[in-house]
């Protein structure tokens, strides 16, 4: 039986070259989009080694190839063909085209490219300004599509204020979104605020019954933390340490000497008192402000600024 070598090339999603160099050239040749991504990618990868060969564009023959191929892939509405477009753009500062491949592939649905194409427009680059709301907006909708990179930069969004209103509730909601979506900085990030109690850190980051370290090894011992809140901080550890690059009790015994440290906590300028941050209370109006003492407190209230400023700390 003749069996047709370019059939089932869905079935090569993964390995198209276990076709054959040469199966996909000449799919690439036919007009087929995933051919052409593949070899664009390929000739894009090779130009790299290849970098004392330029052509009329000043880059090697082979670059101007595979990005030709990309485009070509990208004009059929292949959205990773598009993605790569602007990161090649990016590598090379081309920064309008960047973001004009970065939109594509975003308005196409790419979470990734709604990332990349936020932090253009959050960093206003190959655009005129920088359009931070836009940028939130982009970041939220990957975000929502499980791209943790995204939420952690809303997080970092909401906890300034910038493109949104400022709420430390919501940054921190989105930090836990981010740890959700495997982003390992998030995880420990999280792990590190609920054992310091800082607000919302707790609430937002509980997880119930946690299993790990903090049951099974018994680690409570020596931890000024409740148990459930103990096994939540270990439950994040452990996420965020899943690479093997740092050990989870390692990072639980590092937050217990930060948090033996005294440190000036009070935010009344001037004020010289040192002690533990459990010690200093936090401003019942925007959670996010602490205070030695109810003298301070009144003092930075009254000639301080925090009482124009307080309402700026949303929940």
């Amino acid at each position: 039986m003749n069996v047709n070598p370019l059939a089932d090339w869905t079935t090569q999603a993964e390995d198209p070259y276990a076709l054959g160099t040469e199966v996909v050239q000449q799919r690439a040749a036919n007009g087929e989009g995933e051919a052409q991504f593949s070899q664009g990618c390929l000739l894009v990868d090779r130009a790299d080694g290849n970098a004392g060969f330029m052509g009329a564009s000043g880059r090697s023959p082979e670059a101007d190839e595979g990005t030709a191929l990309l485009e070509k892939a990208a004009g059929q509405g292949h959205v990773y063909a598009m993605d790569t477009l602007g990161d090649l753009h990016d590598t090379r500062k081309e920064h309008e085209h960047a973001v004009a491949w970065f939109t594509k592939a975003a308005e196409a649905g790419l979470p990734k490219a709604m990332h990349n194409l936020g932090v253009y427009l959050d960093e206003g680059k190959g655009v005129a300004a920088p359009d931070h709301p836009a940028a939130a907006g982009w970041y939220r909708r990957a975000a929502d599509a499980g791209h943790g990179p995204a939420a952690n930069n809303l997080c970092r969004m909401y906890n300034v204020g910038r493109g949104v209103t400022r709420s430390k509730r919501r940054a921190m909601q989105w930090r836990r979104k981010a740890a959700e979506n495997g982003h390992a900085k998030a995880c420990l990030q999280l792990a590190g605020r609920m054992y310091g109690d800082e607000p919302y850190a707790r609430e937002v980051g509980h997880v119930g019954e946690a299993a790990g370290l903090a049951t099974s090894a018994g680690v409570t011992v020596g931890h000024d933390v409740p148990p459930d809140v103990l096994a939540g901080v270990m439950h994040w550890l452990q996420k965020g340490c899943a690479t093997g690059q740092q050990d989870p009790l390692a990072g639980l015994d590092a937050f217990r000497r930060d948090s033996l440290k005294g440190n000036m906590y009070c935010h009344n300028e001037g004020c010289k008192v040192v002690g533990l941050l459990k010690e200093f209370k936090v401003c019942p109006q925007c959670k996010t402000i602490r205070y030695c003492g109810a003298e301070c407190q009144k003092q930075d209230w009254t000639t301080g600024g925090h009482k124009e400023k307080c309402g700026t700390f949303a929940h």
